[in-house]
């Protein structure tokens, strides 16, 4: 997704640690099997709320990254250290601006990931999703505090990059922090 939205936006910053991920991510998959089975048949609701989570997820992800390489430039000019990496970076202005348009995407997915999650989610207690819910709906709330900051108040530059990483950070912990609990502390299947 980021290399295809690179073709428009200045994101060749992003796609050498996006790719590192990806790697890591596949080879991770290859070489640490774990005893997960992934379902073969979700009908079309559930579906779509995971195709909604996992596109939200990825682009607030980027978002976060692009958070990150904001506040390494921001740091930088401050500091007048404006070799290396810093010099193949975009101005400052186009960096905010793409972090926005990303969050705007993210928070509409992210919107749209919750709305099928309340329609097709059955019995939110009997399936240990409530906590997972909660912080999903409170890291909408702060993206949308960061958007609504930004265009009534003018938020930008390292506040922009606090609350998109406190966003996502508690979509980290939405997921992989219910998971953990459930499969270590619980021992209970995630799903």
């Amino acid at each position: 997704m980021a290399w295809a939205a690179s073709w428009r936006a200045p994101l060749a910053n992003l796609l050498p640690v996006l790719y590192l991920l990806a790697i890591v991510s596949v080879l991770s998959a290859l070489f640490l099997h774990t005893g997960y089975a992934p379902r073969t048949t979700v009908g079309w609701g559930v579906g779509s709320h995971i195709l909604f989570s996992l596109l939200s997820y990825s682009i607030l992800g980027i978002a976060a990254l692009q958070a990150l390489a904001l506040a390494l430039l921001i740091h930088r000019l401050k500091h007048r250290r404006l070799h290396g990496l810093v010099a193949a970076m975009p101005p400052l202005q186009t960096m905010e601006d793409l972090l926005f348009r990303l969050i705007w995407t993210g928070e509409l997915l992210l919107t749209l990931s919750i709305v099928t999650g309340a329609l097709f989610l059955e019995d939110m207690f009997a399936q240990h999703l409530a906590h997972k819910t909660v912080l999903s709906i409170v890291a909408w709330l702060l993206f949308a505090v960061l958007l609504l900051g930004r265009s009534r108040l003018g938020w930008r530059g390292n506040t922009a990059v606090k609350w998109t990483v406190a966003g996502f950070a508690l979509l980290i912990l939405a997921y992989f922090g219910s998971k953990l609990v459930l499969e270590l502390v619980l021992h209970r299947p995630a799903w």
